[in-house]
């Protein structure tokens, strides 16, 4: 005899016409039907003549069985895989970080500190003490702290990484801009304008940081800054800004 199994039941399949009903209740293009099933007793050698001692008799019974429970669970494999396929997306398009770094900075301006306009080297060294999550995926946001500054140093902000170029948009006391950078192997090239609220400036940023390991990198660039105020007096002269200065009449002393 031939057998087969649906939801868990065994079935005799004894003639072709058993094989395709039962094939169509598998794979659910017929919801129920009968299947005939022949059962044979064994036949045993007489211990004296030799021949069958017993009569073969055979017995034929008919089993409904339905397909209800083999659609159900092509629909739960359906939904199944729709939600694997959902949660993958969203796994491989979002991501998160963050990090706590060390930074030395080397940094050198070539103009006076209270001067309305600077130049300076950046030069400083970055270390990462702790890191959790990722913010190489394609629409990624992070946030970063400083141990060894203040909270003025820390910032946040969303990351567009498209192959090996990334638009940052950041938001920092010291630091709200936005910046683009490409990166080839070890080494990403940036720039970029931000703003600093604790320095009251504008400044204009380009350089290069390279990763001399996991956890460490170094960052030599430029910066051009001027002050906000003078931005502004600036600003008000291009745009032919009018004051008016009221008239005082001079009275004399007693």
């Amino acid at each position: 005899h031939s057998y087969g199994l649906i939801n868990g039941e065994k079935f005799s399949i004894n003639s072709a016409w058993d094989a395709k009903k039962f094939n169509e209740l598998k794979s659910g293009k017929s919801s129920s039907s009968q299947v005939a099933t022949t059962t044979v007793p064994k036949a045993f050698d007489s211990p004296i003549t030799g021949g069958i001692s017993k009569q073969l008799t055979s017995t034929t019974t008919y089993t409904t069985v339905t397909a209800e429970n083999t659609l159900q669970k092509k629909e739960d494999g359906f939904f199944t895989k729709v939600g694997k396929s959902i949660k993958s997306f969203f796994k491989n398009t979002f991501g998160a970080e963050y990090s706590v770094v060390s930074v030395t900075d080397f940094s050198q301006k070539y103009l006076p500190y209270n001067s309305p306009i600077n130049v300076t080297h950046v030069s400083k060294d970055t270390e990462i003490f702790t890191k959790k999550g990722d913010s190489s995926k394609p629409i990624s946001v992070y946030c970063q702290t400083v141990s060894d500054g203040n909270f003025t140093d820390n910032s946040a902000g969303l990351k567009l990484n498209i192959w090996k170029i990334s638009a940052n948009i950041n938001f920092g006391l010291k630091n709200t801009g936005i910046s683009f950078s490409y990166t080839n192997d070890n080494n990403t090239n940036y720039f970029g304008y931000s703003v600093s609220i604790c320095d009251l400036d504008v400044s204009c940023n380009a350089g290069v940081t390279q990763s001399y390991s996991d956890t460490g990198s170094y960052t030599d660039g430029g910066q051009a800054s001027i002050n906000g105020m003078l931005a502004y007096a600036l600003y008000s002269f291009a745009n032919g800004v009018q004051y008016d200065y009221e008239q005082f009449d001079v009275v004399p002393a007693n």
